[in-house]
């Protein structure tokens, strides 16, 4: 870019204008003021320095198409190891937003709910950033068994977490092919790819022998089979979601202690799923469990939650929505687990205000409590023991037409939303 610019030549008395006289200090009062200006009209190159940083503004499938055209391998350009400037280490060399991409873009990338990104775009991005730590493609429109198979061809030994829930196009012989090149993954996120079956979930502790955690949710193709694989022989599962599966139930957790397992879930996910009673009898094998969550498990009764509070004391966070439990469950909850922090009880009508103030009186680390469609409840199940109810900070209380103004105020003064 140029701009017209002004510069201006003074002549001097007694000079001949090309170099300046040096002057004695004294002699400097005694100059008088040029008397005319000479202005020249002359053109010189003017930087722009935008105000806005027009790079960092750009949408994430633009850049991501600049960097398809990237050079993917830093090769020196000459034998003196200089780099190329069709590379990224060159254009991080000169284009301060471009280096500031590449850092931030460096352990990961995540390209969620872009839905309309092409294929060979994404292909060209993945590729083009080997040592990823985490990868995240959910929802992406274009992530087809193809697709897949040509990522595959990297060795990603660094990625520890892969996300590609809900791309229902996914089949388990490409996920083989991709799943074994990443020996390391840790987090994987299979959830709402209805098309994998347990051909894929058995061979998984195989392919990922250091998973800790592991999204399966609304998956039709699990079942016991490869729950029981999966509980059996990865050692370092911590974490299992597999809500909304509804081929599964207990007998894979019996199958995996038959198989010698020593089951370390801290957290487990079996909403929605066709859970039975039956459960307790592995409860022993679960006493590590942190959070549960059984919601809308129908058959799932007091028959199962009272030792489920007695062998799993060390829960924090309990939801247990939508199984028309009673009393009794609610009072073994408030004789077991001291250390629950968070609690749902929403949808069991049948709890009433002496359970529940039992349960506010004891579980004293209690931080929130949904008890939404509880309508036998009143505000004696508040009032009982104000002063029970100092640690809780959110009460969800929908639906609950019998808990009165006095009890809310309450709540309120007590800081509770």
């Amino acid at each position: 870019a140029s701009a017209s610019a002004s510069a201006s030549v003074v002549s001097g008395g007694g000079g001949n204008g090309n170099k300046a006289n040096k002057l004695n200090p004294a002699d400097k009062e005694n100059i008088a003021p040029p008397a005319k200006r000479q202005c020249l009209e002359v053109t010189k190159p003017v930087i722009i320095r935008s105000t806005c940083h027009g790079f960092s503004r750009l949408p994430e499938e633009i850049v991501n198409h600049l960097l398809s055209y990237v050079c993917p391998i830093d090769k020196p350009a000459r034998a003196n190891k200089t780099p190329s400037y069709g590379s990224t280490n060159g254009m991080s060399a000169v284009c301060r937003m471009w280096r500031t991409y590449r850092n931030a873009s460096r352990n990961g990338l995540s390209l969620s709910s872009k839905r309309d990104v092409p294929a060979e775009i994404l292909a060209s991005v993945v590729t083009a950033s080997p040592n990823l730590k985490f990868l995240e493609l959910s929802s992406v429109r274009c992530v087809v068994p193809s697709l897949l198979r040509q990522i595959s061809m990297e060795k990603y030994t660094g990625l520890e977490r892969l996300t590609v829930a809900e791309c229902p196009l996914l089949t388990d012989v490409s996920m083989k092919m991709l799943l074994l090149r990443c020996r390391n993954l840790r987090t994987l996120d299979l959830t709402g790819c209805n098309r994998l079956t347990d051909d894929l979930f058995t061979t998984l502790p195989t392919h990922c022998p250091k998973l800790v955690t592991l999204h399966l949710n609304q998956g039709p193709g699990l079942t016991n089979t490869g729950l029981s694989a999966v509980l059996s022989r990865c050692s370092s599962l911590l974490n299992l979601h597999a809500a909304g599966c509804p081929n599964i139930n207990h007998r894979a957790f019996v199958t995996a202690a038959a198989n010698g397992a020593q089951i370390k879930l801290a957290v487990l996910d079996l909403s929605r799923t066709n859970i039975t009673d039956e459960l307790s009898s592995i409860l022993p094998l679960l006493t590590s469990l942190r959070s549960i969550r059984l919601d809308q498990c129908v058959n799932v009764t007091d028959a199962t939650v009272v030792p489920l509070a007695a062998h799993c004391v060390r829960l924090h966070t309990l939801t247990v929505t939508g199984l028309n439990l009673t009393n009794i469950s609610v009072l073994a909850m408030a004789e077991s687990l001291e250390q629950l922090q968070v609690l749902s009880l929403s949808g069991n009508r049948q709890i009433e205000d002496l359970s529940v103030s039992q349960l506010l009186l004891r579980c004293s680390k209690l931080t929130s409590i949904d008890l939404s469609f509880c309508r036998r409840l009143t505000s004696n199940a508040f009032l009982a023991n104000p002063m029970s109810c100092n640690g809780l900070r959110t009460v969800i209380l929908k639906d609950c037409a019998l808990i009165g103004k006095d009890a809310l105020d309450a709540l309120k003064l007590l800081g509770v939303n």
